[in-house]
């Protein structure tokens, strides 16, 4: 009895509908006929799985990205756990949605890739530095961040995330840089996390919790903590984080100066696939569009040589001001296909120009999307990505 992986569900000519992921098939005949109209495969990581999947924009990235992203989400679909993630500016953020963690970007492709059989393990790591601005889950006032280039915060007062999604899995990401502090899960008692001053990420996570929402309670002992994001999730399914941070340009998104910036968390989460939006903030301070896509070019290099496949995505219009968009996007797309980076064009595909959007009901921010573009931007891109 073969076992077989299909890279997105599917009805065969015997009228019968498969699921996405690994399934065991009892008729071996018919397993080789659905290999030969590739329909399913062996693997996730199968060269023709990644040839039938790659409709997504352009770019030799593409046969890089896809098996890794398949292999993500087949780890969810075989009670695994895959993980993927968001950053850049306020757009990957969210802002503009009514709530980022419900219709933000990376809600928003969760939700479609659920509709799509993927199971997913909860919201993803929320940022604090995002979140603060962007939704009621981090409270606690008194703490305070390290710039746009990261969610990192510090503070000596008592701060609180109350989860909106349920698991029986709890999680800190936290800088080892920071004091030690104490965390209480529910109101219950206190576990302290020692911290050794070191310059690198450090996670706690709890495991057995009630399948509930539930709440982490964080208390500095002395010096001031340092928390990035925390998490509630099931054990097992699709984690997708999301480390946008609003007001960031490219250089402050991209960077890796120091060890707290955003793809350096990204590369301590887990994520294995990551999407990157930015640039649409440049121009209002003056940054030459070379240097822009130079910045994102260079931002997807550290992320390849530290393990994860990056997936560019391009701006939304920018009302008064599309012609600079769309010439953005452009010349991001010639970039990405030169330097063989996958590519969605969100510009192009989804939202066209601002008068366009704003017709559509996509885009009535002059700078953001709102609940309906998200999940218009989120549905094509999976359709790219799961064709």
């Amino acid at each position: 009895m073969p076992r077989v992986y299909a890279p997105t569900p599917f009805r065969w000519t015997d009228g019968i509908d498969y699921p996405f992921g690994y399934f065991d098939m009892p008729d071996d005949s018919k397993a080789r006929a659905m290999k030969s109209g590739n329909k399913v495969f062996d693997s996730p990581g199968d060269a023709a799985g990644a040839a039938a999947l790659q409709t997504l924009v352009s770019g030799p990235g593409i046969f890089l990205t896809i098996p890794a992203l398949s292999a993500e989400l087949g780890k969810a679909a075989s009670a695994g756990l895959g993980c993927i993630s968001f950053s850049g500016d306020s757009t990957s953020g969210g802002t503009g949605a009514s709530d980022p963690d419900v219709y933000g970007p990376a809600a928003c492709l969760g939700r479609v890739l659920q509709g799509r059989g993927v199971p997913l393990a909860g919201t993803g790591m929320v940022g604090q530095y995002r979140e603060s601005a962007n939704s009621s889950q981090w409270t606690g006032a008194g703490w305070s961040d390290f710039g746009r280039t990261s969610n990192l915060m510090q503070g000596t007062a008592v701060r609180t995330f109350t989860s909106k999604s349920v698991g029986t899995v709890a999680s800190v990401l936290y800088g080892k840089t920071g004091g030690n502090f104490n965390v209480s899960i529910d109101g219950g008692a206190n576990t302290l996390v020692t911290c050794d001053g070191s310059a690198a990420f450090g996670t706690y996570t709890v495991t057995g919790l009630a399948n509930a929402t539930h709440t982490i309670t964080i208390a500095p002992v002395a010096a001031a903590s340092h928390i990035y994001a925390a998490e509630v999730r099931a054990a097992t399914g699709l984690r997708i984080h999301n480390f946008g941070v609003g007001g960031a340009i490219s250089s402050e998104c991209t960077s890796t100066a120091n060890w707290f910036t955003t793809l350096n968390a990204v590369i301590a989460s887990g994520s294995k696939v990551h999407f990157l939006r930015c640039g649409i903030n440049d121009p209002g301070v003056s940054v030459p569009l070379a240097t822009t896509v130079a910045n994102i070019m260079a931002g997807c290099a550290f992320l390849k040589a530290n393990g994860v496949l990056p997936v560019i995505l391009t701006q939304n219009p920018y009302q008064n001001n599309d012609a600079t968009v769309t010439a953005m996007a452009a010349a991001i797309v010639s970039a990405a296909l030169a330097a063989g980076y996958a590519v969605f064009d969100s510009t192009t595909r989804v939202f066209k120009d601002y008068p366009t959007a704003n017709a559509l009901g996509l885009q009535t921010n002059p700078i953001h999307p709102n609940d309906a573009g998200y999940s218009a931007e989120a549905v094509k891109l999976c359709n790219a990505l799961l064709a």
